[in-house]
């Protein structure tokens, strides 16, 4: 477990996905490769691309829509690949922040529906299909977590 505390944050995603999360139109792949369930997440939360080691600066963060979370992963939507391979999220709770390194393990093409429902965009997508479609295309990033970082020191 990366904090002791990190179960207070799946019960966050839980009452977070109960006032008003997105409908998920399910993956269709058949295999699963995820070792604890996701729960659905759909808050802001903080993000910095990980170079070096310990918490960027503040100025690094930016927000971004988380789409799911678990134990060991989260997953959140940008409007473009992201141009870095690890990342530091700052998951926040209240005046609770815990700060975790993860690495992005996929990218993929989905459709955000002006319903809610978020589906991939397969490759049986023609270009005019995505055009015409209500919504707006995003790209899913999954990470996997890799540890837990200390606060920044006190300003």
């Amino acid at each position: 477990m990366l904090h002791k505390d990190f179960d207070s944050y799946l019960q966050f995603a839980a009452m977070k996905s109960q006032r008003g999360g997105p409908n998920v139109v399910p993956d269709q792949k058949p295999s699963e490769r995820r070792g604890r369930p996701r729960h659905a997440f759909w808050a802001i939360q903080r993000i910095a691309p990980r170079i070096g080691s310990g918490v960027p600066a503040e100025s690094e963060f930016f927000e971004v829509r988380c789409f799911d979370l678990s134990m060991t992963g989260f997953s959140f939507l940008l409007s473009s690949p992201p141009p870095f391979e690890a990342v530091v999220v700052a998951l926040a709770e209240d005046s609770k922040v815990t700060y975790l390194t993860g690495k992005i393990v996929h990218c993929r093409k989905v459709m955000v529906c002006p319903s809610g429902h978020v589906r991939p965009i397969t490759e049986a997508d023609s270009p005019e299909r995505i055009r015409s479609a209500q919504g707006i295309p995003m790209v899913l990033v999954g990470v996997r977590f890799t540890e837990r970082l200390p606060g920044p020191p006190e300003a």
